[in-house]
């Protein structure tokens, strides 16, 4: 009989779309904002979010200092924030399973 057959086939053709569509529900973000010392937003500076595997994430940060990373697995995050004329902000940050990082405020000094 061929149905156990046609039966193996397809959960062998859809298990990759369910542990796809599992890890697209298992990621995170980091919201948040570049400051200078006077607490006005720091445009341009970039975002190098180091997961503990060393894989990286980058971004800028808007006019208004805010910026976003998206999509991250879950794990440890090592964020390095810079910007011309300023020191580099070095910050860790956990981002678990489909939750996110909000209002993170980071400084840079001169």
């Amino acid at each position: 009989m061929r149905t156990p057959g046609l039966l193996a086939l397809l959960l062998t053709l859809l298990a990759p779309v369910n542990a796809a569509t599992a890890d697209a529900r298992s990621v995170g973000s980091i919201k948040g904002i570049v400051l200078d010392e006077a607490g006005t937003g720091v445009a341009d500076a970039t975002i190098t979010a180091t997961r503990d595997d060393g894989r990286q994430n980058l971004d800028k940060s808007d006019a208004s200092g805010a910026f976003t990373l998206s999509d991250l697995p879950p794990g440890s995050y090592v964020l390095e924030v810079w910007r011309e004329h300023f020191d580099v902000s070095v910050v860790t940050v956990q981002v678990g399973a489909s939750t996110s990082v909000s209002d993170l405020r980071i400084t840079l000094y001169a």
